[in-house]
């Protein structure tokens, strides 16, 4: 789940793995079109995951992946949200 936080921020919430799992988050903006996914610098230990610094008034996708010592999982299931 998604929902705006305020201007440029976004909160993503999701289900944590059990373990030792860790949580990238990718993100684009179809605003201003992007294509592919881009990774967060750094991932995140549990949700929820808070993001910033993104253009007011665009459209992004986001999606979740688990990692763990053993490797990453498919993408989850995107969402979409226009920020503030």
């Amino acid at each position: 789940m998604a929902t705006v936080t305020g201007p440029g921020q976004v909160k993503l919430t999701w289900t944590a793995h059990g373990g030792n799992a860790y949580y990238w988050v990718y993100y684009r903006d179809r605003t201003a079109k992007q294509t592919t996914f881009t990774r967060a610098a750094v991932p995140a230990q549990a949700p929820p995951s808070v993001q910033y610094l993104l253009a007011g008034g665009h459209v992004y996708e986001f999606a979740v992946t688990a990692a763990n010592q053993a490797g990453e999982s498919p993408k989850s299931p995107s969402v979409a949200l226009r920020v503030k």
